[in-house]
């Protein structure tokens, strides 16, 4: 067992030689076979040498010794990673060989010589790809032309009658050799058609493993779409109803454009008595994570606010920071959750149009209706609702609303959108400019209009963020 396991170890690395750099498992595939047809073939003639010294004596030993030695330099060429050219070389030496001993033995043996290349012509199909075709025409149109100029060669070229006259008489031994040469190629052939097989079978399965795991991940995310689509049912119900700023304002706009299915922006519309509130926020993220933001920040505002000890828009803020701390234990910076919520929240005073702002993160932009006043933007702490480095109290900024001003409350989706020439951001002016020449218009068309420059800004890009952005005249 310790021989034989030697003996198939040995024929492993020769038929190995030359692969190690080679990524391309077919090409690999045919490097092995040239290897094992040039080292099997080889040996054959260096035995018959050792039989023709040893037991006959005769002093031709060394011509099928040199023949053999040839065979090798196939793996020597593989060796030095010149795989095309060991190829071509194993296909042209037999039949040059062939052409040689038929030579020496002249028209008797014609026949085990002509079986000998109807096995040769298996070389190039084995040893060439059907996507190599002028290699693999080449070889077969290289035997079959040696085929026929042996005998043009014959009739010209009489035998070599040196050849001892004791390997001449034995037949059967040049047929049982022409036989067994056949048998060396064919087997080649099938062993690389089972080399084949297998990779196909692997492939196959590979493939119908991918189609099972495509069909789970189709069902899968079918499941969790849907999922997603009912959260967003869940949400556009939460969300506030519009029908408070028609009895409340002039005219007015929502911007609602969600980056996934659902969205981390929201807003609030609310009265209280003689008091309109109004809120626009995002949540930290979008998608899904942003909605469950969301929702937590709309059940902690309409709580707020129904409190009446909570008497400002600062206060507002600073008590939902709190809850937001609390929720999310975020007790410190340190923490590992550092979810938060930027927001712009207005409170209007109905009866007397005195109105309160108070922001984090986000501004709040009044255009006045008098032509001669300008845009005027109300700036906010620069720190979210909820954990930060550099907490400090919210602040609330008082200002009188005058009929026909127009507010814009807005997340940063809209402005942080990449596109435009350069693909740069949009940012805050571009916005801002924006705004300024179209504020004079009814409000839905403004919204048409900011949807058609988003789209034409945007282009190809992808969208960035979630956007929303409200508008409203008193």
């Amino acid at each position: 067992m310790v021989k034989i396991d030697i003996i198939k170890h040995f024929f492993s690395t020769v038929s190995n030689v030359g692969t190690a750099e080679i990524t391309d498992e077919r090409l690999k595939r045919k490097v092995i076979i040239s290897n094992r047809l040039a080292f099997t073939v080889g040996v054959l003639p260096i035995f018959t040498s050792i039989y023709l010294l040893v037991f006959l004596g005769s002093p031709m030993f060394f011509a099928p010794f040199l023949v053999g030695m040839f065979y090798f330099g196939t793996i020597i060429l593989n060796k030095l990673n010149h795989n095309t050219i060991s190829r071509i070389y194993i296909t042209i030496l037999p039949t040059i060989n062939l052409m040689v001993v038929s030579g020496f033995l002249g028209d008797k043996y014609s026949i085990g010589i002509k079986f000998s290349y109807l096995s040769i012509i298996v070389a190039p199909i084995v040893l060439f790809d059907l996507n190599e075709k002028v290699k693999l025409t080449f070889g077969i149109l290289w035997v079959i032309f040696m085929y026929y100029f042996t005998d043009y060669v014959n009739q010209f070229i009489p035998p070599f009658t040196v050849v001892d006259i004791r390997l001449l008489n034995d037949l059967r031994a040049i047929n049982f050799s022409s036989l067994l040469s056949f048998i060396i190629f064919i087997s080649g052939y099938l062993y690389l058609q089972q080399l084949n097989y297998n990779a196909e079978k692997q492939i196959n399965n590979l493939l119908e493993e991918t189609k099972q795991q495509k069909a789970e991940l189709e069902q899968k995310n079918t499941t969790i779409t849907d999922s997603i689509n009912y959260a967003k049912t869940i949400q556009t119900a939460v969300l506030s109803n519009t029908h408070i700023l028609d009895t409340e304002c002039r005219d007015y706009f929502v911007l609602y454009k969600p980056k996934d299915i659902v969205s981390g922006d929201f807003y609030l519309f609310n009265k209280i008595e003689d008091y309109l509130i109004l809120v626009v926020a995002d949540c930290t993220g979008h998608g899904v994570s942003g909605a469950l933001m969301s929702m937590l920040g709309i059940s902690y505002l309409n709580e707020i606010i129904k409190k009446s000890e909570i008497k400002s828009t600062d206060h507002v803020l600073s008590e939902m920071r709190k809850q937001i701390k609390t929720v999310l234990n975020q007790n410190d910076f340190s923490a590992i959750s550092k979810d938060g919520i930027d927001i712009v929240l207005v409170v209007v005073n109905t009866k007397t149009m005195e109105a309160q702002f108070s922001g984090a993160n986000r501004p709040l932009v009044v255009i006045p209706a008098d032509e001669k006043s300008e845009m005027i933007e109300y700036k906010p702490n620069k720190m979210p609702v909820g954990v930060h480095n550099k907490e400090e109290d919210f602040t609330a900024i008082d200002f009188k609303i005058a009929k026909g001003d127009t507010l814009y409350l807005f997340t940063d989706g809209y402005e942080d959108q990449f596109g435009g020439t350069e693909s740069k951001k949009m940012k805050a002016k571009v916005l801002r400019d924006e705004l300024l020449a179209i504020y004079k218009s009814p409000m839905q068309e403004q919204k048409q209009y900011l949807e058609q420059f988003y789209q034409q800004w945007k282009g190809n890009e992808p969208q960035t963020d979630d956007i929303l952005l409200v508008g409203i005249r008193f």
